[in-house]
């Protein structure tokens, strides 16, 4: 996998400590579906951001792991639309429209924007 052999350049260089390159191999790692490495790369950043929290979400989401993936969410020190979004759409890609139409209700208790294109168009397939 291209993506691991980057992955070992970037911990033999300079710019190994570097929380940004990290939450893109958290990223990279999520999408592939190697979620045991992405949650050690997310597991060593010191300063989680936003689309860190939200590329690991989506990863278990994706991969029908609800529980951690609700759990993480939950942990989420901010959650923005895309976080949201990403957790329905996950749910969604994974055949779990039900918990994706649960975290749409969440969101509407929460008063987050839910007109939103992105957030109309994950949740539509989770009706279907």
């Amino acid at each position: 996998n291209h993506g691991k052999q980057v992955h070992c350049r970037f911990i033999a260089s300079e710019y190994s400590n570097d929380d940004v390159v990290k939450s893109s191999m958290v990223d990279m790692y999520a999408k592939c579906g190697f979620l045991d490495s992405a949650k050690s790369v997310f597991d060593s950043i010191k300063s989680k951001n936003t689309i860190s929290w939200t590329a690991m979400v989506s990863g278990y989401a994706k991969s029908g792991r609800k529980e951690k993936a609700l759990e993480l969410f939950r942990e989420m020190p901010v959650k923005n639309l895309y976080s949201w979004t990403a957790l329905i759409s996950g749910f969604v890609q994974s055949g779990k429209g039900l918990e994706a139409f649960s975290v749409f209700t969440e969101m509407r208790r929460e008063r987050v924007d839910i007109l939103d294109p992105l957030v109309l168009s994950s949740i539509v397939g989770a009706c279907a």
